[in-house]
């Protein structure tokens, strides 16, 4: 397997790798803009949704649960898994802050779900990659 059947090998490589590059684009441009942007909500909604198509494609890439695929055991996949329950939590505090109107909870809450985005993709990608080396 050559590095770019790593991200171009098929389908879902290529849709997990566009996720990932629209997800560092969006995260740069928010994190650059951050004392004048006001989008909050708007940057909230779209960082959890990433997040979750990010989720998503990756399981669906690296085939979780199966016999040659992403171990369902150990300490990475009880990471990705808290880490994802993290993020609807963090969802579920959005949604209920529209009652009262407050807009910090989605500016810090946007921020919580780009962290939580960088570490899934660093952890499965270094994953990916390391089995790639010892290949």
């Amino acid at each position: 397997m050559s590095i770019a059947e790593l991200f171009f090998g098929g389908t879902f490589h290529i849709i997990s790798f566009a996720l990932i590059i629209g997800a560092a684009c969006f995260i740069t441009y928010v994190v650059k803009n951050r004392a004048t942007y006001r989008h909050w909500e708007k940057a909230f909604y779209i960082m959890f949704t990433l997040g979750l198509f990010m989720s998503i494609a990756a399981g669906t890439r690296d085939s979780i649960g199966t016999a040659d695929g992403f171990p369902t055991e150990g300490a990475l996949f009880i990471t990705l898994c808290a880490l994802g329950v993290l993020g609807f939590i963090i969802l579920i505090i959005g949604l209920l802050s529209k009652l009262s109107k407050s807009k910090t909870v989605f500016r810090y809450g946007t921020y919580v779900l780009m962290a939580i985005i960088v570490v899934k993709t660093l952890l499965v990608q270094g994953k990916r990659v390391i089995e790639f080396l010892q290949n």
